[in-house]
């Protein structure tokens, strides 16, 4: 695999993973954006197959079976369910038909067999196993990561789940460095103006803040809630307290933050 393609499998796993979690967000607009990141995602892969096959890229999703058969004698897997995959995708985007959400949930198990499979049949790549952290810049960031995916695969999900927090503080800090002509200067008032309009003055200015560093407030609510309480002191020191059991805390829990700061590292690396 030369770096290109192994950045595109990355670029193709990663789309593959905003399907899943526009998937499971479980209504008709978010299942469609579900199949179309999903079709992306398969069609990235394809054309990194075909690539490394030698084979011509398919001009049409389906002819990259018999693209793929014509160049090794053997024709790719889960052709009946892409082509079910193809055509919600035609159906959405080009007669503006909404998949019904229970069918594309049906369907993602089969797309991900489809991904799985062609990549190590024609690959010789374990597709689960393709890591999104090297499209992190943030060298901090990207060892945080790093060290919460090995707590996940210890089972340790509040460390997995620190770790991610910390990974966004290195990200939002480096944001609000980069962008800090542009956010609003925070609010303080004057000592006799009412304590609880203050606090609805910076509510406000935070919420636009985050909107300008291109995070989605909903989302990070959750993240929030997701993820410990995290104070730093002038020297840097670091206090982290839960003010729930973290017990409670499970795999969608850590799934969602990883994506989330992926997704966060991704958009500050592209409007850099």
């Amino acid at each position: 695999m030369t770096p290109d393609k192994l950045k595109r499998l990355t670029y193709s796993k990663y789309l593959f993973r905003r399907a899943k979690y526009f998937q499971q967000l479980g209504n008709e607009l978010s299942s469609a954006e579900a199949v179309l990141a999903a079709h992306d995602a398969a069609e990235m892969l394809m054309r990194v197959i075909t690539d490394h096959l030698g084979a011509s890229p398919a001009d049409k999703i389906m002819d990259f079976w018999k693209l793929v058969k014509d160049k090794t004698g053997s024709e790719p897997p889960h052709k009946g369910a892409m082509d079910r995959l193809n055509n919600l995708r035609v159906g959405f985007k080009h007669k503006g038909n909404l998949p019904n959400s229970s069918v594309v949930a049906d369907l993602m198990p089969s797309v991900a067999a489809f991904c799985a499979e062609s990549a190590e049949q024609y690959l010789g790549v374990d597709y689960e196993s393709v890591s999104l952290i090297d499209l992190i810049p943030n060298a901090e960031a990207r060892d945080k990561v790093k060290e919460a995916e090995k707590a996940k695969a210890e089972s340790n999900i509040p460390n997995a789940l620190l770790a991610l927090g910390i990974a966004f503080d290195k990200l939002h800090d480096e944001a609000r460095k980069r962008d800090s002509l542009g956010l609003i200067p925070q609010f303080h008032g004057r000592s006799d103006v009412d304590q609880a309009h203050i606090r609805a003055v910076r509510q406000v200015i935070d919420t636009v803040n985050i909107m300008i560093l291109g995070i989605h407030p909903p989302r990070l609510r959750r993240f929030s809630a997701s993820t410990p309480i995290r104070t730093y002191a002038m020297s840097g020191a670091m206090q982290v307290s839960w003010p729930y059991d973290p017990g409670r805390l499970g795999s969608d829990d850590y799934d969602f933050c990883h994506q989330f700061v992926i997704d966060f590292a991704l958009r500050l690396a592209g409007s850099g």
